[in-house]
């Protein structure tokens, strides 16, 4: 997962929609479907941004890259990487992460009430 490529980030989710898709949208500005609101940019700090109601859309498989486990291939589920969480997350509430420090989850902004 070079540079956060793969991640649970917004420019994964299903529900993301920006001038860009796939791993060019990372950080950039858009708009969450899901909860029809604004989604701030973190190109300054590259922080990866979620909620909990990320779902998964092609791209998430296709840069998430494969590795061994008990002699199998397998990819990271977002269910498996969402555990890597110290805290659950708040319903409407937008956060942000360093991708490579989950425990770095801090809250960012509110989605919806």
């Amino acid at each position: 997962m070079p540079n956060g490529k793969g991640a649970l980030e917004c420019c994964y989710c299903i529900h993301y929609k920006g001038q860009w898709s796939g791993y060019d949208a990372a950080h950039e500005p858009g708009l969450c479907t899901y909860h029809n609101a604004a989604l701030p940019g973190t190109t300054d700090t590259h922080l990866n941004r979620i909620c909990c109601n990320f779902s998964s859309n092609d791209d998430y498989d296709k840069h998430n890259p494969l590795f061994e486990s008990d002699g199998r291939l397998k990819r990271i589920s977002p269910e498996e990487r969402f555990s890597w969480f110290k805290t659950p997350l708040k319903a409407g509430m937008l956060y942000v992460f360093s991708y490579n420090v989950p425990a770095s989850l801090k809250e960012f902004v509110k989605l919806a009430d």
